[in-house]
């Protein structure tokens, strides 16, 4: 079985590097070493006229399109990590839609099959054999239920499964290798970001919980009566089949098409913009890709939320301190907001922290002269991000995510309305949050969360007590102190005692040299071309070290 799975890993990895290799990205692989899998003559030959004419941007998007299912993924993926990828890149991986050729109909029978013990014609009403779409993990079918319900059925494809599991294998060795031989990636902590990704593809995989996701939000946006989102068919819904409620409408970004039917449009920008905000920093559980083919709108004019495998999750400390971040951007406080960062657990206790206020308060100044319908809420976020990444500080998946999310948000709401006021239209939202922010229950909350860590630390001091005082009897404590200033210092005065030091060795030969100047064992022309100049050179020494002691340059 070991056997068969290198095998397999080898097949997938020679698959994958000749599709690079095609669109011009084989200098990755000989970075890898993985260039023996691959002919020669593949290797020096040109990418194909049609693909070379592309940016490299375009033909990195391509190319992940053509490696399949989990290379889509990863490229959604990387369309919100700003801190690792150019923007250029991370805007052109946006247009990377996860579309493939569909699967014939007896292969999804066969997977309803296997899940329900019956045909799809035996478990629903009617089933049509066209789908409706079909993507690289599943494929969506139109059916009826028994009891007359119309609905959209997602079959996941047979054998994806076992395919992303072996890419995600080769990704960590890749990544693994990437981390120990490239001092330049160490900092981006790549076999990290592997495992996250794997996580979240293999959720997407299990699709009882994509139904929890979309139940979750649906239930959170309750209080949006112009906010759609399909009701989940939970008894004919399992790991591999996700049966929802079906919606029709069109696209958002069809803006001719919501025109002609008389919708108003910078409404529907407002409306979006609220009920993307509501999710991320209200419920902080929020839909992770809400590009245009995700967000339809109905035939009544209202919005409809669609694919709910990709969602972010915030626990309440992150949401709170979120919220502080905004507030704080709002107001242009860069110490405010780095505080924010640090609570978020972004900031170590070891970064920079000078650089990164400076680099915010610029970044700040540069928008405080605009006016407020200018102000771009979602591109502030951004390079947030951007700009933490450059100073070393490490972005977490959901910061990213969020600034993805609001900046497709905010680029939706321009295609609607290129008047569209970011600010304006989350205002209410803000107020909300700010009034429950410093609201008396949420003090409380905060109180009462703040005198339960005291008394956690109390509890454990005894332990930690005890640990030091046994190490003490023992002899085995050992103290050490990582103090920049402290080594700065100890640096400082090394170099003040080396200097005195040689600046009194200097003034021993200076006495030696007198004295054989007035000895008479030497004669006059062994003391003019030897002794002086021994003795100028040594004086000149000492003053100048002397000088250094006085005047320390260190």
């Amino acid at each position: 079985m070991l056997l068969y799975r290198r095998l397999r890993n080898l097949r997938r990895l020679r698959e994958i590097s000749r599709i690079l290799v095609r669109y011009g990205f084989g200098y990755a692989l000989l970075q890898l070493g993985v260039d023996r899998l691959i002919p020669i003559s593949q290797w020096r030959a040109r990418v194909l006229r049609r693909e070379y004419a592309l940016s490299p941007a375009e033909r990195l998007r391509v190319a992940l399109g053509e490696l399949g299912p989990t290379f889509i993924k990863l490229g959604q993926a990387l369309s919100s990590r700003y801190d690792l990828l150019p923007q250029s890149f991370v805007h052109e991986l946006r247009k990377l839609q996860d579309e493939a050729p569909p699967v014939p109909y007896r292969a999804v029978a066969s997977v309803v099959e296997a899940e329900f013990g019956a045909s799809p014609e035996e478990v629903f009403a009617s089933f049509e054999v066209a789908p409706v779409s079909s993507a690289s993990i599943g494929q969506v079918h139109g059916a009826v239920t028994k009891d007359g319900r119309r609905v959209v059925v997602k079959v996941q494809r047979p054998g994806v499964a076992s395919l992303v599991e072996t890419d995600l294998a080769i990704m960590a060795d890749a990544a693994s290798f990437l981390h120990v031989r490239s001092r330049a990636l160490r900092r981006y902590d790549l076999p990290a970001f592997v495992r996250e990704f794997s996580a979240i593809i293999r959720d997407e995989l299990r699709y009882r919980i994509e139904a929890h996701n979309a139940q979750t939000i649906r239930d959170n946006l309750r209080e949006f009566e112009w906010v759609q989102v399909p009701q989940v068919v939970w008894e004919l819904t399992t790991q591999r089949v996700l049966t929802l409620e079906r919606l029709s409408g069109v696209r958002i970004d069809n803006v001719d098409e919501i025109r002609k039917r008389g919708f108003d449009l910078p409404l529907l920008a407002a409306r979006f913009a609220q009920c993307i905000v509501a999710q991320v920093f209200v419920n902080g559980f929020f839909h992770g890709d809400p590009h245009q083919g995700n967000v339809w709108v109905t035939a009544d004019g209202e919005l409809a939320l669609l694919d709910f495998g990709s969602v972010g999750r915030l626990d309440r400390t992150f949401r709170r301190s979120l919220i502080d971040l905004v507030l704080a951007l709002r107001r242009q406080d860069s110490k405010a907001a780095l505080d924010d960062i640090a609570v978020m657990g972004m900031l170590g206790q070891h970064q920079e922290v000078t650089m990164l206020r400076h680099d915010l308060r610029r970044l700040f100044t540069r928008y405080y002269f605009l006016p407020r319908r200018e102000f771009p809420f979602g591109d502030l976020f951004v390079r947030v991000v951007q700009i933490m990444s450059n100073r070393g500080v490490p972005v977490s998946w959901e910061f990213s995510l969020i600034a993805k999310a609001l900046a497709i948000t905010e680029g939706i709401c321009h295609e609607l309305d290129p008047a569209f006021d970011f600010d304006e239209a989350a205002q209410p939202v803000i107020e909300r949050l700010r009034r429950e922010r410093f609201s008396p229950h949420a003090l409380a909350e905060e109180v009462v969360e703040f005198a339960r860590d005291i008394g956690r630390d109390l509890a454990a001091l005894p332990d930690g007590l005890n640990q030091v005082l046994s190490q003490l009897r023992r002899g085995t404590l050992r103290l050490r102190v990582s103090d920049e200033e402290v080594d700065h210092v100890l640096a400082h005065h090394n170099a003040l005692y080396n200097r005195i030091s040689l600046a009194l060795i200097l003034s021993a030969l200076e006495v030696a040299t007198a004295l054989f100047l007035v000895s008479p064992v030497a004669s006059t022309t062994v003391k003019l071309w030897v002794g002086i100049p021994v003795a100028a050179i040594a004086g000149i020494a000492i003053v100048l070290l002397l000088g250094g002691v006085a005047h320390p340059r260190d």
